[in-house]
């Protein structure tokens, strides 16, 4: 059986249609008080001793997933603040992989090597993707035949929108 490789600029396309999508859903005020607080802190954030725990590798929490994801499957990086704040925007191992491609294409796309707060800031100033969004855009970067039948997890679907060094 013949393994299908999605195109080269598979998650630039994919990342293309979740940007054109509705980014409204209204923060809950914990993520809210989350949300201020990594943005007043952030500085501070990233060389606190529990945040660093947060994120410190295989422990199991969104934060540490999506932070190290990120290090490992793609050319940006973030701030550790950042990775706490869009950890409680995440319910799903799934989610952590939509966020972390969708990031990559806005770094691309905003010449940005890292992200922080202020980014997150600008990419979704009034709100963010709703949970009926979030599934369309984990069935739309499905691929039978592919050898991880998962798009957003291919090196070779991410090339066009890789940050040089």
């Amino acid at each position: 059986m013949k393994q299908v490789q999605p195109p080269q600029d598979g998650i630039e396309k994919w990342a293309e249609w979740l940007d054109s999508q509705p980014k409204n859903t209204p923060l809950t005020n914990e993520q809210m008080d989350m949300f201020m607080a990594m943005t007043l802190n952030e500085a501070k954030v990233e060389t606190d001793s529990d945040a660093l725990k947060l994120i410190e590798p295989r422990r199991q929490n969104f934060a540490s997933m999506l932070y190290h994801r990120i290090k490992n499957c793609h050319t940006y990086t973030i701030s550790v603040a950042a990775a706490a704040f869009l950890s409680t925007l995440t319910k799903r191992p799934g989610e952590v992989v939509i966020y972390t491609n969708f990031l990559q294409y806005k770094a691309f796309k905003m010449g940005k090597k890292r992200m922080t707060m202020r980014e997150i800031a600008l990419i979704w100033p009034f709100g963010f993707f709703s949970e009926e969004t979030l599934h369309q855009a984990w069935d739309k970067q499905k691929m039978a035949g592919c050898y991880a039948s998962n798009m957003l997890d291919s090196y070779e679907a991410q090339k066009s929108i890789e940050i040089p060094e």
